[in-house]
């Protein structure tokens, strides 16, 4: 998914009332801080799963254990996050 098309995405969220535009830029907020540190990512975390909420990073070694940590840690916060596996973007 392109950084356009995660972006219309999110406003048909908002569009449909799934979401509102608070989630909406803070979630682009999140991305934005996973894209600065994507180089530095990519190198130290492969294999593993990475988000941002709240403006902090998470770390997990599936999707459900990094949803864990977000749900105890930052428990009313959506979380943007990516499997750093390959050069293309997966998200869930």
């Amino acid at each position: 998914m392109t950084d356009a098309e995660f972006r219309q995405w999110l406003t048909d969220e908002v569009n449909s009332g799934r979401m509102d535009l608070f989630q909406r830029e803070d979630l682009l907020h999140q991305k934005q801080l996973f894209d600065n540190e994507r180089s530095r990512i990519k190198r130290r975390y492969r294999g593993l799963v990475v988000g941002y909420a709240a403006d902090q990073q998470f770390v997990g070694r599936t999707v459900r254990d990094l949803v864990d940590q977000v749900k105890r840690d930052r428990p009313q916060r959506l979380v943007y996050f990516e499997p750093v596996c390959s050069d293309h973007i997966i998200l869930a």
